[in-house]
């Protein structure tokens, strides 16, 4: 109960330093935005709007990018905020939670493990060919790093390798093979019946979504509203 009560309390302060750094800050009436791709395409739409809806007139620039260059861009100042999904906050930055996801393996209907009585294991995906994205890619190295907590032997080499969840979710129902994905990726195509979540065991597949910043910077005014935005939404 302590520590529970304790963690509203350092967030309430890191919301009240950020504010009052903020408003030390000249509004430039912009807000410069770096996001990796599943947080880009199933999050930060919704988030931004309500946003919108409250600052109207707030210009806002986004970059996207895979989790490995976010804070690239925040370092080097091309970006005032950063999202990523590589499941625990990158070394030398500022950050806050701003949401939780799980990964899931997933094929299409026709396949064999659609049909499964039995929770895949990790030794089943170290034998077969995945459908994964691009070295770098958050969802990517969540995966390969629970399997190598789980699993010691040797891993087949991925089917495809892809720049972007819409082309995995695509040749996944092209029947190049299984992947794993975000469960936001996919709710779509799982409520229509063209792809099937298969259960798997033994593999920590939850990660933390993360917004970060420098951590010598003062975080921008519309930055700290857009990250209380988001918590309220929650």
């Amino acid at each position: 109960m302590v520590a529970e009560w304790a963690r509203a309390l350092l967030a309430a302060a890191r919301d009240f330093s950020a504010g009052i750094d903020g408003l030390r800050q000249p509004s430039e009436g912009r807000l410069r935005l770096v996001a990796s791709y599943t947080i880009a395409e199933y999050l930060l739409p919704r988030w931004l709007a309500a946003f919108h809806a409250k600052q109207p007139h707030m210009a806002v620039e986004l970059v996207v990018a895979n989790s490995t260059e976010v804070p690239r861009f925040v370092r080097d100042s091309q970006a005032d905020l950063g999202f990523t999904e590589s499941g625990a906050p990158p070394i030398g930055f500022r950050w806050q939670e701003v949401g939780r996801d799980e990964l899931v393996l997933v094929v299409p209907a026709s396949h064999r493990w659609s049909r499964v009585e039995k929770p895949v294991t990790p030794e089943d995906l170290a034998g077969e060919p995945l459908v994964v994205r691009e070295p770098g890619s958050g969802t990517r190295d969540v995966f390969e790093s629970a399997l190598r907590m789980v699993f010691s032997g040797p891993v087949v080499a991925p089917a495809l390798e892809l720049g972007s969840t819409a082309a995995v979710k695509a040749a996944v129902l092209g029947g190049a093979g299984p992947t794993v994905v975000s469960r936001l990726a996919i709710e779509h195509e799982v409520e229509e019946g063209q792809l099937v979540v298969v259960p798997t065991e033994g593999l920590p597949l939850g990660r933390t979504l993360c917004a970060v910043w420098g951590r010598d910077q003062p975080l921008s005014h519309a930055a700290h509203d857009l990250l209380v935005q988001i918590r309220t939404s929650q």
